[in-house]
């Protein structure tokens, strides 16, 4: 299933990145990198992603912070999800189909259970 839309992952550990970045490539999902919540916030502001599946504890700026920065932002309509203690999903709703958000889901299931 081609995937028309971007994710952004966010992840100050290299290793964990390119795990999770291979994973989510193999699912046909289009991935940038950012290796905290500051440069996340630096590159949405120039882009159109419609996913940030985000590690919580980063230096710089932490997940939570991400979040609290993006909501000050105009970037559109937001959803939270943290599941795991250590990461969490933001969705811009307006741009995601029900179906691809089931097949996230179960993607960032894998990753934040680290199931892989």
């Amino acid at each position: 299933m081609k995937k028309d839309f971007e994710v952004m992952l966010v992840e100050d550990s290299r290793t964990q990145a390119l795990k999770f970045q291979i994973m989510l490539e193999s699912h046909g999902y289009h991935v940038t990198v950012a290796q905290n919540g500051l440069e996340a916030m630096n590159m949405l502001l120039n882009s159109q992603t419609s996913i940030v599946i985000s590690d919580w504890i980063m230096p710089e700026m932490d997940g939570s912070e991400l979040c609290r920065a993006i909501r000050k932002h105009d970037f559109g309509n937001y959803l939270y999800i943290q599941t795991s203690g250590r990461m969490i999903l933001i969705i811009r709703q307006k741009n995601i189909k029900y179906r691809h958000l089931s097949h996230l889901a179960m993607i960032y299931w894998t990753i934040a259970t680290g199931s892989m």
